[in-house]
């Protein structure tokens, strides 16, 4: 593990170093921004520095017993809270993570609890975590990291330091990509169809997901423009995950009101972008009044997003139906 922050959270990294060559550390950290950004990569190289025994150049040196024991998983001053098969936190993980906060480091120095998706977090294991946040334990410090910020209590939000992550300019974006994915093409449209989240397309360039996602962008157009029927789409829903394609919704919708804004085709992004692109721009709508539809879609496909993934349980097939009615009803 590569233990140091991205070029793009040098500014955050900084901030938190200068806290900490202060000894002005707060008790605990909401690290939030969208998916792909790698705010857990930022959220582990924080830790290895904040537990290392001989860090140079504000980061973990990677050598010291304790880059070692984390390099293997195994560092017993480190807590990951992340979770577990219900989609949820649950209380019996907080209670877990108070217990190991009120413990004395084995290093005599600090511990770091790493609380990934902070907002899925139950109502219970939200109470029991903000009493943990109302009664710091002195030698403990406390990352939340969350996509959904807005989800998690406004008192465990205020209890926070807020450290906020913004999407990378393209060039800074691609030329990260471009090096983590030697030898590869295509780079500069799989960046533009991760909404330009260099972590995401990364994962999405080494996993099975590339070719699930071409098939519902291609599915996307064809609903758009009246060549298949809506619920006999959101039949995908049952394979690739009512989730997923959610999300992709929401990216490809996002990506098609910047290229409207611009006037501009998004050349890079695949056939089934420009598909949809062109059939919305050239819809006998007016462009301000498919905006608005667009941006209606946008939102409501990430709020449907956040249901199905959080812990009401919602119907998914009806969830995805509701919505993509909606996407088909957008030039007609």
């Amino acid at each position: 593990m590569e233990l140091a922050p991205y070029p793009w959270q040098r500014h955050q990294w900084q901030r938190l170093m200068q806290q900490q060559e202060g000894d002005r550390l707060a008790h605990a950290y909401l690290l939030m921004g969208e998916c792909g950004l790698g705010k857990r990569h930022f959220a582990l190289s924080a830790a290895a520095r904040l537990l290392c025994t001989s860090p140079a150049d504000n980061k973990a040196c990677g050598n010291c017993r304790s880059c070692q024991l984390l390099g293997s998983g195994s560092n017993p001053d480190l807590l990951l809270v992340e979770p577990e098969d219900s989609k949820v936190i649950k209380i019996d993980q907080v209670r877990q993570l108070a217990e190991f906060s009120s413990k004395t480091s084995h290093s005599n120095s600090r511990k770091v609890v790493i609380l990934q998706q902070a907002e899925v977090l139950n109502v219970n294991a939200a109470n029991a975590l903000l009493k943990t946040l109302e009664e710091p334990p002195a030698s403990t410090v406390l990352l939340l990291v969350s996509d959904n910020p807005g989800r998690l209590l406004p008192t465990i939000r205020s209890r926070c330091q807020r450290i906020l992550f913004a999407v990378p300019n393209q060039q800074q974006a691609l030329e990260w990509l471009a090096a983590n994915a030697p030898g590869e093409t295509g780079l500069e449209g799989l960046l533009l169809l991760a909404a330009n989240r260099p972590v995401q397309a990364l994962e999405l360039l080494h996993s099975d997901e590339l070719q699930d996602r071409d098939n519902v962008l291609t599915g996307l157009a064809a609903v758009l423009v009246g060549k298949l029927d809506p619920v006999d789409f959101s039949a995908t829903g049952k394979t690739i995950g009512a989730e997923k394609i959610m999300d992709w919704l929401w990216q490809t919708s996002s990506l098609t009101v910047k290229h409207l804004l611009l006037h501009e085709p998004p050349e890079a992004a695949g056939q089934a972008l420009r598909l949809i692109y062109q059939a919305l721009a050239g819809s006998a709508r007016s462009e301000d009044e498919i905006l608005a539809r667009l941006l209606g879609i946008n939102q409501a496909a990430e709020e449907a997003r956040q249901q199905l993934i959080g812990a009401s349980n919602p119907n998914p097939q009806l969830v995805l139906e509701g919505i993509l009615w909606r996407w088909s009803r957008l030039v007609s």
